[in-house]
């Protein structure tokens, strides 16, 4: 990590470890990473800047950086920790759950039963509605 004349911190590939892959997608993939300068443990979101331009996707890159940057703080939200690209790829680096998306669960189990179910929803509605009252949906 090094220092800006702002003094703020900017962070870059070789402050993380790979741990393990934890997803795929179509432009990129999903890392566990620990933070060397914090030890802390990340979910790291790689986009290959080829991929991204070629499927046209780079606004939908730039509008995910910045909602998750208008969601920082808030509950049941993976916020956005740092971001950052070299020449071939762009980094997201979120906070990481260790039990999963959500639809992974839903997958996993075919329905929820109601507890869990009102649980789940309660979250989901929590964060839409906060991103509803910040114009993001």
């Amino acid at each position: 990590m090094k220092k800006t004349d702002n003094d703020k911190n900017i962070a870059n590939a070789d402050d993380f470890t790979i741990l393990k892959l934890i997803g795929m997608g179509s432009f990129g993939k999903v890392y566990l990473v620990k933070c060397k300068f914090d030890s802390k443990i990340y979910a790291m979101k790689v986009l290959i800047k080829d991929q991204v331009t070629l499927k046209s996707q780079i606004q939908n890159s730039l509008n995910e950086q910045n909602i998750l940057k208008l969601l920082i703080g808030k509950p049941f939200i993976s916020c956005l920790k740092f971001s950052f690209q070299n020449d071939e790829k762009l980094f997201i680096i979120t906070d990481y759950y260790e039990n999963g998306e959500l639809f992974y669960h839903l997958k996993k189990l075919k329905f929820f039963d109601t507890e869990v179910l009102r649980f789940y929803l309660a979250e989901v509605l929590t964060g839409m509605e906060f991103m509803h009252d910040q114009n993001v949906i």
